[in-house]
């Protein structure tokens, strides 16, 4: 309940999830006043969306339209 997504599924009963492919640790610029587009690694980001479709598609596309909340 402490992502910045979770006002968006308390509104829309909809998850938003944010997936990160760096530990929070080794980018100077996460949340600073300096994090611009011309920071992000664009081909990294093509990358790993084009290997993240088969797993987005499957939870998208699953009969199980289940979603818990671990509270």
């Amino acid at each position: 309940m402490r992502s910045d997504n979770y006002p968006f599924y308390n509104a829309f009963k909809v998850p938003a999830h944010a997936i990160s492919t760096f530990d929070f640790t080794n980018f100077d610029y996460y949340h600073h006043v300096d994090d611009e587009a011309d920071k992000m690694d664009f081909q990294h980001m093509t990358n790993f969306i084009k290997k993240m479709i088969p797993a987005i598609e499957g939870m998208v596309n699953t009969t199980s339209k289940e979603i818990k909340l671990n509270e």
